[in-house]
Order: structure tokens, then sequence, then C-alpha cells
């Protein structure tokens, strides 16, 4: 499930619909952004939006945008990926919560409207499996950059929060689908230490080497997380220029605001806990358990 940059830009199901490069950009960031809210929403885990995600990545590589709605494919991907990581929930609250967040009109769970919405559901749900293949490892970054960061450059509690918002905003953008995890990993890395000013060690070999390839691929991950971050603060200024409530936690990187199809806004990930000597199981991570960031 990794793609050449040529591939997701000119060969996509979208493209071919005529859907332009930076729109299907754009809905791919909306929909995760969605995942995001839902899942912070309903304490759903860190892995478990993580996957969600990814699977909605992974979808929109084979099917277009044009032909499948972005947020019932978005919770779809939600419920599959809370039973895919053992936290399974009923789909009427997701699509409860998911209506809030969108702005929507509540739906009774025994009226005809949300009988046939929760049939639509579960007929997207089939259709995401068949359309992974069956397929359920869905590797994250965040143990690989935790684990970095703590025996090896032995960094500062901020470092590791800064690192683990950039991989929560990496999901944003389709990075997961052109780079492996470990690589993703190192650019939150690479990213953090220059918005920090920190110097990584490059004797006697450079720091990221048993991560990625090139310093070039970190810098390639780190400016399509950094333009997705912009963009989303753009959203949210624009927000409160009209009048509407600013986004959680102000216009941070991590900020979206609601647009007038009722996308809602991205809140910031709960970082993870101060740098220990020993790497905590990514379930215990704020943003990994209840917390759900």
């Amino acid at each position: 499930w990794l793609f050449p940059e040529s591939v997701l830009r000119d060969e996509t199901p979208s493209r071919k619909d005529g859907v332009a490069p930076e729109m299907e950009a754009h809905e791919r960031l909306r929909g995760c952004n969605l995942i995001h809210v839902v899942a912070r929403k309903l304490d759903i885990p860190r892995t478990c939006c993580a996957t969600a995600q990814m699977m909605f990545h992974r979808f929109y590589v084979e099917k277009s945008f044009r032909k499948h709605d972005k947020n019932e494919v978005a919770t779809a991907c939600i419920f599959l990926a809370n039973k895919v990581e053992e936290y399974p929930k009923k789909v009427f609250v997701i699509v409860k919560a998911v209506r809030e967040c969108l702005r929507q009109a509540p739906l009774r769970e025994k009226t005809k409207e949300y009988v046939e919405l929760r049939e639509r559901i579960f007929q997207t749900e089939r259709l995401v499996l068949h359309t992974l293949r069956f397929e359920f490892d869905f590797p994250n970054p965040y143990n690989t950059m935790m684990e970095f960061v703590q025996h090896k450059l032995n960094a500062t509690k901020q470092f590791a929060q800064q690192g683990w918002i950039f991989l929560n905003d990496s999901y944003l953008t389709d990075v997961c689908l052109q780079f492996p995890t470990s690589t993703i990993a190192a650019a939150a890395i690479y990213a953090t230490a220059r918005s920090m000013g920190v110097s990584l060690p490059s004797t006697p070999e450079p720091w990221f080497k048993s991560l990625a390839e090139s310093e070039a691929q970190l810098e390639a991950i780190t400016a399509k997380v950094r333009e997705a971050q912009r963009k989303q603060q753009e959203r949210a200024a624009a927000r409160t220029s009209r009048g509407g409530s600013a986004a959680p936690g102000g216009a941070s990187a991590a900020a979206a605001a609601s647009t007038g199809s009722g996308q809602p806004v991205l809140k910031r990930a709960a970082p993870p806990p101060p740098v220990r000597p020993r790497v905590p199981s990514l379930h215990a991570l704020p943003g990994a358990g209840a917390g759900a960031g």
C-alpha cells in the first residue's frame, strides 16, 4: 500500500473522474479531520483513529470521491477500525457522533431514515473490506518515534509532545500512502528539531539512517504536513473573521475551521506523557486511550 507520488497525483480513480489533485487532497483532509474529531468525541483510542484514517486513505486509492460519499466512508472506517483494534462501538453511537460533528439533525434509532443510513454504513463497511482486500495490517509511527526520542535522543517532554502532534497531523495527508511508518516517524523528529532549534547527531552517521533513506524524504513529508497545517490555520482564521467561534485551542497547527457544509472543528490530539527511560505501551499514552487524541 505504498505508491509513488506520481501515481497518487495523476492516476487515482478520482483523477479519472475529473477531480483535481488539490481537491482530492482537500477531501482527504476533510474526511480524516472528521474521523479525528469523532474519535475524540467518543474517546476512541489514537490507534483506532489512525487505523480508520489509514483505511480511509487506502480506500480512495482504489475508489473515487465522486462516487463514494466521504462522510459515509469515514463513518464506516471508524466502525470497522474499532472492531479491528478490538474497541467496538455500536454503529448508532458512531452515527450519532458523526451527525453531531457535522452539525446535522439528530436521528432516532428506530426511525426509517436511521435504518436506511445504517444499512448504507454496513454496505460501505463491506465495500471497504473488499477494497482493502481484507488486509488488517495497519502499522503506525507512534511507537517508533517515541522509542527513538527516548533511547537515542534523550529529548525533552516538549520535544516528544511536538513530535506526537506532527504524527497526528500527518494523517490529514496521504504520506502514509507514500512512505513507511519509520520514515514518517523520522520526519516527525526532523520537523520538531527544526521548529525547536534542536541539533540532531550527524556523526558517525546521520541520525536518521536507521529510519529513513534520505533527508530529502524527511523534507518532503515535513513540507506536506506543514502545508496541511497551514490550510487548517487559514480555515480557522477565516471562520473567526466571519464571526464564528475559533477552533478549540486557537488557530493552532492542528486547528480546523468549520465550512458551510458543516465540516467539524479539528482539535489537537492529546500529547504523550513525559519521556521516561522505558517506552510505554501505545495503549497507555494519552491520545491512545481514553484521551483519544
